[in-house]
C-alpha cells in the first residue's frame, strides 16, 4: 500500500497520537525541514518494498498449495531501552512506558546491547545523547550491522532540535522515531506498531525458509547401482543425506549385499510381485 503521512500545521503531540491510532505511518508539523521529510519517504518506502517481497515469495508459495496458515503470535515482547549518552533517566522512563504496555521492558547499556549474541529482543529504543547528539547515532548502526539484532525494530528517540540527526537515523537503519524528544504515549503506540510488523516479517522470512522443506523424502532407487538395483552403501549414503524411504523394483535382487539386510531394514521397500 502506499505510505501515508500527515502534515500538521503545528506541534500537537495529541492529535499525532490520534492519526497514528487512525492508521498513518507518520504525522510531521510545520515547519517540515527537507531532508527529514524525504528521508522518512525513503525509510517508508524501503519497508513496504520489503515486507512487499515477502508476501509475494508467500503468495507463491501458496498458489502451489505449500503454505500453512500459522497461529497467530500474540505473546508479550520484549523491548530494550538504551540511553546513548548515559544522561536520561532511563529507569523512570522505563517504569512509565510499562504503564501503557504489558511487554517486558529491560534497560541495558550500549556496551551490553551490542554484546548480544541471539534474538533475545524484539525492539530496541535508543534514548539519543543529550549533550553530545550523534552517539546514538553510532549504535544504531551497529545494532542493524550486528546479526543478533539485525531484524529487531529500532526506535530512535532524537534529542530535541536535533532533526538532521533524526533523518540521518532513518537513512542508517531506524525502523521509526521520535523527532522531538521522549513522548510516553506515543512511544508505546509506534513500538505497538513496529513489533506487530516485525512478527509479520518474522513469519514471512520463516515461511519462506520452510517453504520447499519436505516432511517426507522418499527415492526410487531401483537403478542406483549403475543401474543395477541397490546397494547397502548406497542406500546408506542416501538416508545421511536425508532421504527418509527409498523404494526399489524389478532388480531389488541384483545387488548380492542388499539380500541380508533388507528384511532388517523397514526404510528400504519393494514391490510385493
Amino acid at each position: 500500500r502506499t505510505p501515508l503521512v500527515v502534515v500538521q500545521p503545528e506541534e500537537d503531540a495529541a492529535a499525532r497520537r490520534s492519526a497514528l491510532r487512525a492508521g498513518a505511518d507518520d504525522v510531521l508539523a510545520c515547519p517540515i525541514e527537507d531532508g527529514l521529510l524525504l528521508a522518512r519517504l525513503r525509510a517508508l518506502l524501503r519497508a513496504r518494498d520489503a515486507e512487499a517481497e515477502l508476501e509475494l515469495r508467500e503468495d507463491t508459495r501458496r498458489a502451489l498449495g505449500l503454505a500453512e496458515e500459522p497461529a497467530p503470535f500474540s505473546g508479550k515482547a520484549h523491548i530494550v531501552l538504551v540511553d546513548a549518552g548515559h544522561d536520561h533517566r532511563v529507569s523512570e522512563i522505563a517504569l512509565l512506558l510499562q504503564r501503557h504496555l504489558s511487554d517486558r521492558i529491560e534497560v541495558m547499556s550500549p556496551k551490553a546491547a551490542l554484546s548480544l549474541t541471539a534474538e533475545r529482543a524484539e525492539a530496541f529504543v535508543i534514548l539519543e545523547a543529550r549533550r553530545s547528539p550523534g552517539e546514538g547515532l553510532a549504535l544504531l548502526s551497529q545494532l542493524r550491522a550486528n546479526t543478533a539484532t539485525r531484524h529487531a525494530s529500532l526506535i530512535y528517540v532524537a534529542a530535541p532540535g536535533h532533526r538532521r540527526e533524526a533523518a540521518s537515523a532513518l537513512d542508517i537503519g531506524a525502523n521509526d522515531l521520535l523527532v522531538s524528544g521522549f513522548e510516553c504515549e506515543e512511544l508505546a503506540l509506534r513500538l505497538q506498531r513496529q513489533i506487530a510488523r516485525k512478527r509479520r516479517e518474522d513469519r514471512l522470512r520463516a515461511n519462506m525458509r520452510d517453504g520447499l522443506r519436505a516432511d517426507v523424502v522418499v527415492v526410487n532407487a531401483e537403478n542406483a547401482a549403475h543401474g543395477f538395483g541397490l546397494t547397502v552403501k548406497i542406500a546408506r549414503q542416501l538416508f545421511d543425506a536425508g532421504c527418509d524411504v527409498v523404494t526399489t523394483g524389478n532388480h531389488v535382487w541384483d545387488q548380492r549385499d542388499l539380500l541380508g539386510q533388507i528384511d532388517d531394514e523397514p526404510r528400504i521397500l519393494r514391490p510385493m510381485n
